[in-house]
């Protein structure tokens, strides 16, 4: 899959702190690493913060009853797409924990080129496809590797806030390897040098009678 535009939304101001649009098949592992980040993150904030928790209602549920002291857990449904980009857009970091497991593995990163598309920086896993992203960065310091999500919280805050310069670096990347030109070179191989289909196909002369 690729984005299917370059036209991304430059970084702004935002409304709300984090936003978590939470997935189905691995959603209980990747709960609790959120869990362990937002508390990390929640012991040493000097200010309070919120995150957005979209889609899965038992992600919804459990942040709700996490208790962070500092933290405002804010739920929406997803709707059509258009207005969850809106709601992305809102947010100055996207959460994207991901377990090291065969499912993630296999995963497009649906989530982080929304995000890219939204405006907004991520911190996320460098999980299956989501390592290509990681490795094109210039800076990768918002990478969380599955195991580090616990403390994750704490020692990025100094960085979350340099959201103008993280994001477009983020966006930059996500062009780079899942943009147009990066769709337009992988068709390219596959229908040109691998199948060979801008040679014209050869049309049976008519039998004679």
């Amino acid at each position: 899959n690729f984005v299917e535009t370059d036209d991304f939304v430059a970084p702004g101001k935002k409304e709300v702190t984090f936003a978590f649009t939470s997935p189905s098949g691995s959603i209980h592992t990747e709960l609790g690493m959120l869990t362990e980040f937002l508390r990390s993150y929640d012991r040493a904030a000097d200010q309070d913060w919120s995150i957005i928790v979209m889609g899965n209602p038992t992600a919804q549920r459990h942040l709700s009853a996490a208790g962070f002291s500092r933290g405002t857990i804010l739920t929406r449904m997803f709707s059509d797409f258009d207005s969850y980009l809106a709601t992305v857009a809102t947010a100055e970091t996207v959460l994207i924990p991901l377990s090291d497991s065969g499912f993630n593995r296999a995963k497009t990163p649906i989530r982080l080129m929304d995000a890219a598309v939204a405006g907004s920086q991520v911190v996320f896993s460098p999980v299956g496809s989501y390592e290509t992203i990681r490795d094109a960065l210039h800076d990768p310091a918002l990478c969380v590797a599955p195991g580090d999500w616990g403390e994750a919280g704490e020692h990025l805050i100094p960085l979350l806030s340099h959201t103008e310069t993280t994001t477009a670096d983020f966006q930059q990347a996500v062009r780079q390897c899942f943009g147009v030109a990066a769709a337009k070179e992988c068709y390219r191989a596959l229908f040109i040098e691998e199948l060979g289909l801008d040679k014209p196909i050869p049309t049976p002369l008519p039998r004679s009678e």
